[in-house]
């Protein structure tokens, strides 16, 4: 007789069989040794439209290092290699350091016509891994209407005065602009010589970036603004303009990875036609061109006696030409004696005159300024008049406006004297002649 815990022998031939599989003794079906795993790369176009004549570029971003291809095969386009830039970046997660790569491999891509292409799916393979990328389209415009860029030419620049009529002494807008084929074609200006010995010209400190699209052909511009004023009347030559300009290498020449080189433009000298200031001019014109305020205030107290200084203070705020301004004129100035005159003026601020007067004859008011400019936009002399007025505490000050608003007459209203009289008359005496 068996034992109860004794198995039967095809039992036990069954527990064998099953010991011997598990163990990996027989062979399992067979893997290609081929076998690979499928990536997508993130693949990014600088221009999907641009114009024939012109070059873009293809970036390939990926985590891993990988042989990238010479180029990419595709009819009407070439797609050539340029570089590779590498960097690795370091973040901190749950308190740990983690880095981690990151690639780009960068292509040129210039078409040999225009049309509509398309860059089909493309694999780059990796050890056992392949990457790809695609499909991505690219529209290259052009139109029967439109010269060829090789017609026109690679660069060139002009200087520019919006304004027709330019009066001397006048402060006007005025620009030199560069253009270059292609575009993001201009770096920046580094550079520029302008000669103008009849013109005042500030410096050009500012640059403006653009596209134009000039007979078909795309043009990076740089604008470059300024202001300039002619010391006399006539016909006066803003001289030609020499710019250095920092462009992208031919070979890379839309590539965000390209070298640069630096190359002069010339631009042509531009004569303007300068007006001068009308013959009507007052006698109280103090110089200024443009438009301008007048504020007159008293520098202290008025003085208890005669014969004693008294300092004004005249501010000029406006926008205009300030070199040639001077103090605003004496209303009456037979009466009064210069004894100084201050001049300050501070850069972007005020025109302000520090002006000491002492009365010559008997007096029984303050004196009235007039301060005349020559108004451009209006091709007339402005006249602003400070007078002294009482204010309701009983002091003086002054009030200016235009002197159309305020009527032609050198001397106030009775009632505006008496007020002045009243309030001013009885702190200075009379000077014993």
């Amino acid at each position: 007789m068996m034992s109860r815990n004794t198995l039967s022998i095809p039992a036990l031939l069954l527990l064998l069989a099953s010991t011997w599989l598990w163990s990996g003794n027989l062979p399992l079906p067979a893997q290609s040794q081929d076998s690979t795993s499928n990536r997508s790369l993130r693949a990014v176009l600088s221009e999907p439209l641009i114009t024939f004549g012109e070059s873009t570029t293809l970036t390939i971003h990926t985590g891993e290092e990988l042989t990238a291809p010479k180029s990419i095969a595709v009819e009407n386009l070439t797609i050539s290699y340029q570089q590779s830039i590498s960097s690795v970046h370091t973040r901190m997660i749950n308190g740990h350091l983690a880095q981690t790569n990151s690639y780009q491999y960068v292509y040129k891509i210039t078409p040999q016509k225009a049309g509509k292409f398309t860059i089909p799916k493309t694999e780059i393979k990796n050890s056992n891994e392949i990457f790809s990328f695609g499909p991505i389209q690219i529209t290259v415009e052009e139109s029967d209407n439109l010269k060829p860029s090789n017609k026109q030419p690679p660069r060139y620049a002009f200087i520019k005065a919006p304004k027709d009529v330019i009066y001397e002494r006048e402060i006007f807008p005025i620009s030199v602009v560069v253009l270059n084929q292609g575009r993001n074609s201009i770096q920046k200006v580094l550079g520029i010589s302008l000669e103008a010995n009849s013109f005042a010209m500030n410096r050009f400190t500012e640059m403006t970036l653009g596209t134009e699209l000039i007979d078909g052909v795309h043009y990076c511009t740089a604008t470059l603004p300024s202001q300039a004023y002619a010391f006399s009347p006539g016909r006066h030559l803003i001289e030609s303009a020499k710019i250095d300009i920092s462009i992208p290498s031919h070979t890379n020449i839309n590539s965000i990875f390209s070298t640069y080189k630096t190359v002069e433009v010339r631009a042509e000298s531009l004569q303007l036609n300068i007006t001068p200031l009308p013959d009507n001019r007052p006698k109280s014109f103090c110089g200024g061109v443009g438009k301008f305020n007048l504020t007159v205030s008293l520098a202290g107290d008025a003085p208890m006696k005669a014969g004693e200084p008294i300092k004004f203070t005249h501010t000029i705020t406006g926008d205009g030409n300030f070199d040639f301004l001077e103090c605003p004129k004496l209303v009456d100035p037979d009466n009064w004696l210069v004894i100084e005159t201050l001049r300050t003026k501070e850069a972007d601020g005020p025109c302000v005159f520090e002006l000491t007067l002492i009365p010559q004859l008997a007096i029984r008011s303050l004196p009235s300024f007039d301060f005349t400019y020559f108004d451009p936009a209006a091709s007339s002399y402005q006249t602003i008049r400070a007078q002294p007025v009482a204010n309701d505490a009983g002091d003086i000050e002054y009030m200016s406006a235009n002197q159309d608003a305020m009527g032609s007459s050198d001397a106030p209203s009775k009632s505006r004297l008496e007020a002045i009289i009243n309030a001013f008359g009885s702190r200075i005496e009379e000077m014993p002649f």
